[in-house]
């Protein structure tokens, strides 16, 4: 009997197998008999590519103050206590295989689901955080993977959806809700963001995938937002709307805002961040800065086969 067995966790792939192939951007990499190749050997075909031409223009400014922190992070799901310190200005990217724990990280932030915990602080006060609408009154600002599902109403204007993370700030007389403040909202962070079409009349699904990722970010500039937290922020976009979601999120930074950004591309986590966490079965397993953000290096750590692990 033949088997074909598919798995990140290399002990078990170098224990059971007989041959390995590597697949790599849905081609046929590499191929080895067991006996021939090691867990290195196998990492370093996984993640040899060319990086995106990208690369941060604002880096951090030395001794910038942290601006969010959050401690004691758990998820009912698994995984934690994570705690994180963000500074003003600087993008955090966490790494990780998929099902590390990456995205209940981030959800349990906001507290978006039953039973998660910790406590969150942003510039310095610690904020009491029971819901979504709680982290978003905090100044935290959540771009979820699932735009189309989490992000957006597809069948309703732009504008509408610029004004989600409203309260009260588009109330006309009363309660009465004024559909021209919206739109002038709407159409001022659509020129800074550069929408195409530049028409926030148009209903949501009538834009591509990256101009759609540009009005769910869009959503919380308006508001005095001060954290970003980005899930996979250039899934389903194509690559050159990739680069200008990458600008946006350099812009953000550089305007003194924290930043994380969970992503499993690693060319966009290594183009972006100023410092890499590694998630690896819910715990950070290692921190990475400088040169050491690479890729042989984050998925070393992501599969739990690296030389050396920090925390």
């Amino acid at each position: 009997m033949g088997i074909i067995y598919v798995s990140h966790k290399m002990p078990e792939v170098m224990s059971i197998s007989d041959k390995v192939v590597v697949l790599r951007d849905g081609t046929v990499n590499y191929t080895q008999p067991i006996a021939q190749t090691s867990e290195q050997d196998i990492v370093r075909n996984m993640v040899g590519r060319e990086l995106l031409s990208f690369k941060r223009q604002h880096p951090v400014p030395p001794g910038a103050p942290v601006l969010f922190s959050a401690s004691g992070v758990s998820h009912p799901t698994g995984g934690g206590p994570l705690s994180v310190d963000v500074r003003a200005g600087e993008v955090l990217g966490i790494a990780g295989l998929v099902g590390s724990g990456r995205t209940e990280f981030l959800r349990a932030i906001i507290r978006a689901g039953k039973g998660s915990a910790g406590t969150v602080s942003v510039d310095g006060k610690k904020r009491r955080i029971r819901s979504p609408r709680d982290s978003r009154n905090a100044g935290i600002a959540f771009i979820p993977e699932e735009r189309k599902h989490q992000g957006l109403v597809l069948q309703v204007p732009a504008y509408f959806n610029v004004a989600l993370t409203a309260d009260r700030q588009f109330n006309g007389f009363g309660p009465i809700i004024s559909v021209r403040k919206q739109i002038a909202a709407a159409e001022e962070a659509a020129a800074r963001m550069s929408l195409r079409p530049a028409n926030v009349r148009l209903n949501a699904r009538q834009f591509s995938g990256g101009n759609q990722q540009k009005i769910v970010i869009a959503k919380w500039t308006w508001r005095n937002t001060k954290v970003f937290l980005f899930d996979e922020p250039t899934k389903g976009v194509d690559v050159g709307g990739k680069v200008e979601i990458y600008e946006l999120i350099d812009a953000l930074a550089n305007a003194g805002s924290a930043v994380i950004v969970v992503s499993s591309d690693l060319p966009e986590i290594i183009s972006l961040s100023d410092r890499v966490k590694v998630m690896r079965q819910g715990q950070f397993v290692s921190e990475h800065t400088g040169d050491d953000i690479n890729e042989h290096s984050l998925v070393a750590n992501a599969m739990g086969i690296a030389e050396r692990t920090t925390t």
